[in-house]
This record gives C-alpha cells, sequence and structure tokens, in this order.
C-alpha cells in the first residue's frame, strides 16, 4: 500500500509539475492565423502601416545556394522589409555578389572581416547586419534554414505589428518561431532520435515561454526590436563565450516586454544542413548544454524533475507487484503446498472450488496483493499513456512537417532520453576554453 502511495504522489508531481511545459504547449489553441501566446486581435498588416523589417542572414553559402535562398525569401508576403546578407568571406566576393543579385529589392551584401580573431564570428556577423539594418524590427536568420511558407516573415511580425496598432509597442520584445530538421537531411538511423529529441527541446523552451520563463529560442528564427539590440549594447554580456547570441540574449531582452513563441505553422523553418547535418545538429545541442549554465535554472530544474518521475515510476509499480508474488509464495509455509495444490485440483474442482479449498486467510490476503498488483499496473500504464498524449499533441504544434505518434515509440523515448543525454555529455566532453573567444586564436 505504502509503495502505491508513493507511485500516485509521483504520478501527481511529474504531470503537474515536471511536465507543465508540455502540457502548456499541448493546451494551446493554434489556427493558421492564430500565434500562440499573443492574445491580441489580428490586424490586417496591408492596411495598418505595417512596421518594417530588417531580416539579417548569415550566409554561410555563396553562389547557387545563396541564389535559391534568396528566390524563396523574396516570395514572403510581408508588404514592407528590407534584407542584410553578411557572408563569410572578403570583400571582392561580396561585391561581386551584390552584382549578381542586383535585381531583388532592398537587398544589401556585406562581409565579415576576414582577420577577425577571438571573437564569435556568428556574433560580429550579426552585429554588422543589425547596425546596417533600418528597420523597427529585426529578423535574424541564416540560409542553413529555409522558410517553408510566404508567411514566415509575416507570422513572426504579426505580433509587433498588433501591439503597434494598439501603442502597445514597447510591450513586447521580441517573437520566436521554431526550427524543424528535416529528416531527409539525416541519416536513416538517426531520424528518429533526432526528430525526437529536437521536438522534446523545443516543446521544452516553448512550454517555458507560454509559463512565463523565455530561456531559449531558435537563434536563426527570431525577431526582436532593433532598439532593445543597442540598449543592450549588443551580445556585451556574452561577448566572452562563443555562443549565446540566441538564449542569452533572449532572456536580457525578456525584461524589455514579452517574449511570444509563434506556433503558427507558417513561422516553422526547415533545416538544409545538407552533408553536414549530423555535425551541425550536435554542436548545437553541446551549445545549448554549456550556455545553460548561465540562464535561470528552474526550468531545466523542473526537465530534471520529469526525467526522475518518469523513472522512479517504474521501480515504485514495480515493488508492489514483486512484493505482492513474493507475499503469496511465502503464505506456503503455512502447510500448503502450492505445486500440489495447484497440479492435483485443477482438473478436478475448477476455480471457485480452488479457491475455496485455500486454508486460513490465504485466499483474502491473495486477493488483496492482486488488487494491488492491478491497480500498480494500471497506474504506470495511465501514466506513461498520459506521458505520450501529451507528446504528441504538443509535438503536433511544433512540428508541421514530420512526426513519430506512435504512444510505444514515446514512451521509450521519454525514459531513453536521460541516459541519451548523458551518454552525449560524454562523448561529447572538451576543454571548456573552446566556448570561451579570449581562448580561440
Amino acid at each position: 500500500m505504502i509503495s502505491l502511495i508513493i507511485l500516485f504522489v509521483i504520478i501527481i508531481l511529474g504531470l503537474a509539475v515536471g511536465m507543465a511545459p508540455l502540457r502548456k504547449v499541448a493546451s494551446v489553441s493554434i489556427s493558421d492565423d492564430a500565434l500562440a501566446g499573443d492574445v491580441s486581435a489580428p490586424h490586417d498588416t496591408d492596411s495598418e502601416h505595417p512596421l518594417k523589417a530588417s531580416v539579417v542572414v548569415l550566409a554561410l553559402q555563396t553562389g547557387t545556394e545563396l541564389g535559391d535562398y534568396l528566390q524563396n525569401l523574396y516570395i514572403q508576403d510581408y508588404p514592407d522589409f528590407e534584407t542584410i546578407v553578411v557572408c563569410d568571406c572578403n570583400a571582392e566576393t561580396a561585391a561581386m555578389l551584390s552584382e549578381e543579385f542586383a535585381s531583388y529589392p532592398n537587398l544589401h551584401i556585406t562581409f565579415l572581416p576576414p582577420g577577425s580573431r577571438r571573437l564569435s564570428r556568428r556574433k560580429l556577423a550579426l552585429t554588422i547586419g543589425i547596425k546596417a539594418a533600418t528597420g523597427d524590427v529585426v529578423v535574424t536568420t541564416s540560409t542553413i534554414v529555409k522558410p517553408e511558407s510566404k508567411e514566415w516573415l509575416s507570422a513572426l511580425m504579426q505580433p509587433f505589428n498588433n501591439r503597434a496598432a494598439e501603442g502597445r509597442l514597447t510591450t513586447i520584445a521580441a517573437t520566436m518561431g521554431v526550427i524543424v530538421p528535416d529528416s531527409a537531411d539525416f541519416p536513416r538511423s538517426k531520424r528518429s532520435s533526432v526528430i525526437y529529441q529536437s521536438n522534446i527541446a523545443t516543446i521544452q523552451w516553448v512550454g517555458e515561454a507560454l509559463l512565463g520563463n523565455p530561456i531559449r529560442c531558435a537563434g536563426f528564427n527570431m525577431a526582436f526590436r532593433r532598439e532593445l539590440f543597442f540598449e543592450l549594447k549588443g551580445y556585451s554580456s556574452s561577448i566572452l563565450l562563443m555562443d549565446g547570441d540566441d538564449d542569452i540574449f533572449l532572456h536580457e531582452l525578456s525584461h524589455y516586454g514579452d517574449c511570444i513563441p509563434v506556433l503558427n505553422p507558417g513561422a516553422a523553418l526547415l533545416t538544409d544542413y545538407g552533408d553536414n547535418s549530423m555535425r551541425i545538429y550536435s554542436e548545437y545541442r553541446e551549445q545549448y548544454l554549456f550556455t545553460r549554465k548561465f540562464l535561470p535554472q528552474m526550468p531545466f530544474i523542473r526537465k530534471s524533475f520529469s526525467s526522475w518521475c518518469h523513472w522512479l515510476a517504474l521501480p515504485a509499480s514495480i515493488l508492489p507487484i514483486l512484493a505482492g508474488i513474493y507475499g503469496i509464495f511465502s503464505m506456503a509455509d503455512r502447510n500448503l503446498d502450492i505445486a500440489s495444490w495447484a497440479g492435483g485440483l485443477w482438473m478436478e474442482k475448477g476455480v471457485s472450488s480452488l479457491w475455496a479449498t485455500l486454508p486460513g486467510d490465504f485466499g483474502q490476503r491473495a486477493a488483496a496483493m492482486i488488487i494491488c498488483m492491478g491497480v500498480a499496473v494500471l497506474l504506470l500504464t495511465l501514466y506513461a499513456a498520459a506521458t505520450a498524449s501529451l507528446y504528441i499533441k504538443a509535438a503536433r504544434k511544433i512540428n508541421p512537417y514530420r512526426l513519430h505518434y506512435s504512444p510505444l515509440y514515446a514512451i521509450w523515448r521519454a525514459l531513453w532520453q536521460p541516459i541519451s543525454n548523458l551518454l552525449f555529455r560524454l562523448s561529447r566532453r572538451s576543454d571548456p576554453a573552446a566556448h570561451y573567444t579570449y581562448k580561440h586564436n
């Protein structure tokens, strides 16, 4: 009985506390024209003088790849935006690209100084682009992710335009879209794992943001008020780190207004990692493991607590089952030969008569133990079903492309995920100096 009480408490705590972000995302009502987290009424951006958006693109690809990206970007239906492309190249190459893509309106192409050292080149590229921007809102992205909808920019900008139309622009700091891994980029043997890990990580930060704790986002699918970048002195607080341009910066932005996760399916970006898919994915995963130490710890404690609840529920349910089996057979000491009793009377008297031949209170005690065992199995089954159902509902909200809907798979991954994270940490253990700019040449 004590084991059942412990199991019940674990389940309640796991669902109420550990899986609060999961429940929050699963309960959000999403439609094609609604944005999660923004309670403002939508406005028609074509008639309400929308804010100008500056799309800052970190170009890790040039030539044909960049041309394909720009062609995809310029089909966006947002009426007022400019594009600043920062290429990791020299001045001559940037000038050639500017001539090649001169037909695109409001396009500016610049470059990263090739001799820059002891700093994060990603942060430097974004800073160069943001300083060149003239829009009210800056959207940061990259050529390694691509919009699949012409509504992407409109979806990210809609909360800003809503607040501006109501005269409350200063109450919003940022909007964050999700980035979904393209399964075609990853080896077949890794796809299921990558998609689940990406989904659960995204659900976690989206749920925390909806709960009022924005601690993480997809930095290449993010929009924020340009003036706040300069008020925060850019990435100065994390200037000694190679990373932090997304999660640490977002946490700072949250002190200046709402940070709204955008779950409109059109706001999602699809990865375009190509042959470097696993390397890029692992680098981002390692990056987030490192930068979490600079963020508020309560959301991560909540996530760890959820994992502990999953694992504690197993022994808490198995214990009464084993205790019941042991109790039944230990009562054989009362001069009851279980083997002879079962074997000799089964065929002769049937089940009902068989039960009546049990000595003393054996039957009552055995029945009580069997009931306890059944309750334990039922509680564990309900907990597993609730966990799988919440994951599937939440995953449908943040991944409009490809999901694993199998409840058994979701349960298995929920149990395996803490072990997978531990193995990843051990396999990616490296010199912490690799994450600090001043220790790079």
